[in-house]
């Protein structure tokens, strides 16, 4: 069982790089653009291209690239899943791998997976590069201040940062709390691995009924110390302000070039 405080999403790792100080806005905006960059994918060269602007990435921002691969690693199940998934339930007509019953396994179910799969490890790479490059308050500011023309419909942009900086805290705690509780049933001789996926639901049961009052508790304790502390809810000065630099200018402009560049790439025969 992969250890779940290798995930790196909701981490901030610090460095003195180009990535790193950059306007959160800036990361924000282009982590979009990266989004929807993959999605409109079709030509399977592009997902090698959008992946080597991503080590590029990693590169300039000065990240260990074993602390973005290890960060993957919980996350296998789901890119599994998705081909396995997309293998069984597509039946696009194209060439039969095998059948077993009413169950037909082709190419074309298999192609679609692989590609599903490939885009959300794209994403999810981009996330968690975009998490480690941005302390969780300036993330929390340049969300507030990209949303901030929404005042105007009535939306609490105010309340925005302050959720958003309690997820980010609270993702990392869940994931060592749940580490603990693991091992600790371990040693009590519970058996949470295994080839049965029903027996490894069941024995997850004892987890996370301990978890979830942990979490309450761990809530409410926020509750309180927010509340000790006068706070209100309403709008809060910044030490540091946010500034748009040409350096983010320059970011922003390589980075929204990928859509015709992807949709470019789309037009080449497979």
């Amino acid at each position: 069982m992969p250890s779940l405080t290798n995930i790196a999403i909701g981490r901030y790792h610090h460095r003195d790089s180009p990535v790193h100080r950059l306007d959160p806005r800036t990361k924000l905006l282009a982590f979009l653009i990266l989004i929807i960059s993959v999605f409109l994918v079709k030509n399977p060269f592009g997902f090698p291209i959008i992946a080597i602007f991503l080590l590029v990435v990693v590169f300039l921002s000065h990240l260990p690239v074993l602390l973005v691969l290890r960060g993957l690693r919980p996350m296998m199940w789901l890119f599994v899943s998705i081909v396995v998934l997309h293998a069984l339930f597509t039946d696009d007509g194209s060439e039969l791998i095998f059948s077993l019953g009413p169950v037909r396994v082709v190419w074309g179910g298999v192609y679609r997976g692989i590609e599903m799969a490939c885009r959300f490890l794209l994403v999810v790479v981009g996330a968690t590069v975009f998490t480690l490059t941005t302390q969780p308050l300036r993330l929390a500011d340049g969300t507030a201040a990209a949303m901030r023309p929404l005042r105007r419909i009535g939306l609490p942009i105010h309340q925005f940062p302050i959720i958003i900086v309690i997820t980010l805290h609270f993702i990392p705690a869940l994931f060592t709390e749940a580490e603990k509780l693991i091992s600790a049933q371990k040693s009590r001789g519970a058996r949470l691995e295994g080839r049965n996926p029903l027996r490894r639901s069941r024995a997850l049961i004892p987890v996370l009924a301990p978890l979830l009052r942990s979490s309450l508790r761990r809530a409410d304790e926020l509750a309180v110390g927010m509340e000790s502390r006068g706070y209100n809810g309403g709008d809060r000065t910044h030490l540091y302000e946010l500034t748009f630099r040409r350096s983010d200018a320059t970011a922003l402009t390589i980075t929204a070039v990928m859509v015709p560049f992807t949709l470019a790439i789309n037009i080449l025969p497979l």
